[in-house]
């Protein structure tokens, strides 16, 4: 399959569900949302190591303090990421991609464009919330 297929193809529900071009299509959006993923970590992960810890004052200090906060959050939520789309680059490898991990159902297209590494479907989403 050439780049170009990829570049243009977009998945449909007039097509068997999962099918080759399907399987591909998500696989390039998992593996460009990772490389994008590891950037921003990258770049967090910098601004976290480089963070100067010298402060006049308490004000500087909490301020220092609450922006290491967030970049470190944002950096776990980022990390966070990476493995969920890992998941989904095996779940891919597996055959089991684009199939609920609680119901065995599809997850559908527009919920995978959306959301490519979810596992849930969103029933499964929804009946798993109404129990907690």
């Amino acid at each position: 399959m050439g780049n170009v297929m990829v570049e243009t193809y977009a998945p449909s529900d007039n097509e068997a569900y999962m099918n080759d071009l399907q399987i591909e299509y998500f696989k390039n959006k998992l593996i460009l949302e990772k490389m994008a993923s590891d950037q921003k970590l990258k770049q967090h992960l910098g601004k976290i190591k480089n963070r100067k810890s010298q402060h006049a004052d308490i004000l500087d200090k909490s301020n220092f303090l609450m922006d290491l906060e967030w970049e470190i959050s944002t950096y776990e939520r980022y990390n966070q990421r990476i493995r969920q789309i890992n998941k989904a680059l095996d779940r891919i490898d597996s055959g089991r991609f684009g199939y609920c991990e609680i119901t065995g159902e599809p997850i559908g297209l527009k919920r995978l464009e959306t959301l490519p590494f979810t596992h849930l479907s969103m029933e499964a989403l929804t009946e798993n919330e109404t129990w907690q």
